[in-house]
């Protein structure tokens, strides 16, 4: 007798069940998806602990026939795919046809739906393997799905459930998430008997926030950008909010909610060098594709997508945000500057980005330089070789042998369908600077009070206290002279070494030392790469002489991490490297995706935090005049290129509040 036999298919039923329910939460995704995909605009969701003993979803959406209800509760059969083709066009939520059969074998199931053509409904009984035949029913239009005891017939399923309160909040986040998401419906929630939240059907996106969140809403900018096939809409929270765990973080794919790391990478290279490493900040952001750009059907539990072009996507999504921060955080966030001090973002043609520390993207830098040259044309006809672009580069007398720190134009494809129209050449915007140049820097205007704790300036500017943290404040200043001197073409000062400084590295690394020698040597220092060490002959001037020998193996660092260079030694430096590999990986940087402007940015970042003055360095009156007035001459931020705060002000209003004299 053969040892091998098929399984039961109320066992390959329950089986099944595993791969789309984990947890009361999953029940209640699969239902409100199909109730969406019906049309409804009213969703009701009642739940007894925690969706554990009853989950009950009731929708006013076009309902099911008596013939076909039956059928829908076979596995594979569903009413949104005839063919294999259509896979690549889903527009729906649902589409395998498993939800409905999957739940009712793990639990006390029960549908009953009616037509709006029909006087009367159907009701279809399922427990365990018994299934009563189709009767006729009473009720008003749509679909009410009854599921009761779940898991009661899967010992090994039931046990690993959480609490009721744990189950219940997963159901919470998840209802809100598609409230946020779908803000025409009506959403109601009843777990015990207790009414939770009710969302009426709300006229738009902000209006349904608001129903949500609250008075959190001041804390979000709102973000609308569109670029041909591609839109992404929602709310972006302002840097100063950024948690290890934000009080909100939801995204959507073309009305699906999922947790995609593309769209996470998209998220948090918009906050680069405005929020500190390992924070995240709070978002709502909805994303809309063509369906034929996004495969949907990447993941069991559909909480996964894969993009055509992932990159694209990514840096579309950081354009979006960053626009948006760009025109609202400094007039809502508090530690910002005046709002006459900003100029307004143009609303015909997508801005000049000047965020503190940005990574500027392979679409963005294009944009920028057509815009701003107005002599560039846009090499791609389509989504799939739009991450090969080609697009001016200042010419700095810098080389690199390394090909992928280099952009070179792919051969179009005409087969990939278009994700960003084509800018127009007369649509041309100026850079715009956070201080119009041609207008008085308020640091012109600062009466300096003095220093706190060594650490802190103390100023007055338009009535307004405001103090600066003198570490970030000097290191953001020399961070945008770096930058200006190398969009200018400028040679950094270096000072020569009578004796050289030895710096040990690992082995191996040297002959990669030799690689980039021209690239560091543009940055300031001048080495010859030994078998175990760099001699350091010379530096760049404004660098202390402590700091030389921990600012080039900062540098040697980020070098190795983005030109993928591998040291099998047990080195100090290695360990380093390895961390800024899996830093740039959180950070959705990729070596492929940056252009020599942005490598270097990542360098001046790193001499700019070295050189700067520390936190407990004493200050006289005349450095702090000569820090404020270097600050009127470059495109200042309120952040630190790592992203921490620079400045904090207080109006008179919040100083007469302190005093009770309001």
């Amino acid at each position: 007798m053969g040892l091998i036999r098929r399984l039961p298919s109320h066992v390959i039923n329950q089986i099944k069940a595993g791969e789309v329910v984990e947890r009361p939460v999953n029940v209640v995704k699969e239902l409100v998806e199909n109730a969406i995909d019906a049309g409804s605009n009213e969703i009701s969701i009642e739940l007894i602990d925690g969706g554990r003993a009853l989950i009950r979803v009731t929708d006013n959406g076009s309902g099911i026939s008596k013939e076909d209800l039956p059928e829908a509760l076979e596995r594979h059969a569903t009413s949104k795919l005839t063919s294999v083709e259509d896979l690549d066009t889903i527009s729906s939520l649902g589409f395998r046809g498993e939800a409905l059969p999957t739940i009712a074998a793990v639990s006390i199931f029960s549908i009953r739906s009616r037509q709006i053509e029909n006087s009367v409904g159907a009701e279809v009984i399922f427990e365990g393997t018994n299934r009563s035949d189709a009767v006729e029913v009473s009720m008003p239009q749509g679909t009410v799905v009854t599921v009761k005891d779940l898991f009661y017939n899967v010992p090994a399923r039931q046990k690993f459930l959480k609490s009721t309160g744990t189950e219940f909040s997963h159901i919470q986040d998840y209802l809100q998430s598609m409230a946020l998401a779908y803000p025409l419906v009506q959403f109601s929630c009843v777990h015990n008997g207790r009414i939770v939240f009710r969302y009426v059907a709300a006229s738009s996106l902000a209006a349904r926030f608001e129903q949500c969140l609250g008075a959190e809403r001041s804390n979000f900018v709102e973000v609308d950008f569109k670029r041909g096939g591609f839109q992404v809409t929602g709310f972006a929270g302002l840097p100063h909010l950024a948690k290890a765990l934000p009080t909100v973080f939801v995204t959507s794919v073309n009305g699906r909610i999922v947790k995609d790391r593309v769209v996470r990478a998209g998220i948090l290279q918009s906050y680069s060098g405005l929020v500190l490493k390992g924070m995240l900040p709070p978002a709502v952001i909805f994303v809309t594709v063509e369906p034929k750009w996004v495969d949907v059907n990447a993941h069991p539990a559909k909480t996964e997508v894969r993009f055509y072009d992932a990159a694209v996507v990514q840096d579309l999504i950081t354009i979006g945000i960053q626009d948006a921060l760009k025109a609202n955080i400094q007039k809502k966030a508090d530690p910002s500057h005046s709002q006459g001090d900003v100029m307004e973002s143009s609303k015909s043609a997508p801005t000049a980005r000047v965020i503190a520390g940005e990574k500027y993207t392979r679409t963005a830098r294009h944009t920028m330089d057509q815009l701003e040259d107005n002599k560039n044309e846009m090499h791609r006809s389509g989504l799939g070789n739009s991450s090969s672009i080609s697009y001016k580069t200042p010419s700095v007398s810098v080389s690199s042998p390394r090909s992928n720190w280099k952009e070179s134009p792919a051969s179009p494809s005409q087969d990939v369908p278009q994700l960003i129209e084509k800018v127009q050449p007369e649509a041309q915007v100026k850079k715009q600077m956070l201080f119009d140049t041609e207008k008085t820097s308020p640091f012109a205007s600062a009466r300096y009070l003095g220093q706190f704790r060594n650490c802190y300036l103390i100023v007055e500017i338009s009535q307004e206290l405001w103090v600066l943290d003198q570490h970030a404040f000097h290191e953001r200043i020399l961070f945008e002279e770096f930058v200006t001197s190398f969009r200018a073409e400028q040679d950094i000062p270096v000072q020569d070494l009578l004796a050289p400084v030895m710096v040990p590295i690992p082995r191996g690394l040297g002959s990669f030392l030799n690689e980039e020698q021209a690239r560091i040597e543009a940055l300031g220092f001048r080495y010859e790469a030994l078998e175990s060490s760099a001699a350091v002959h010379g530096f760049p001037a404004f660098l202390p002489i402590a700091k030389v020998a921990p600012v080039f193996e900062e540098i040697l660092v980020r070098c190795a991490a983005l030109g993928g260079a591998g040291v099998a030694e047990v080195h100090p430096l290695v360990i380093k490297i390895n961390q800024m590999k899996q830093e740039f990986s959180e950070l959705g940087i990729h070596p492929s995706s940056l252009n020599r402007e942005d490598v270097f940015h990542l360098f001046f970042a790193t001499m700019a935090c070295h050189s700067a003055v520390r936190a407990g360095d004493p200050l006289n009156e005349e450095l702090v005049r000569r820090l404020l007035l270097r600050a009127g001459d470059v495109d200042f931020y309120a952040h630190c290129p790592h992203g921490r705060p620079v400045l904090r002000k207080f109006t008179n209003e919040d100083v007469a509040r302190w005093f009770e004299r309001l």
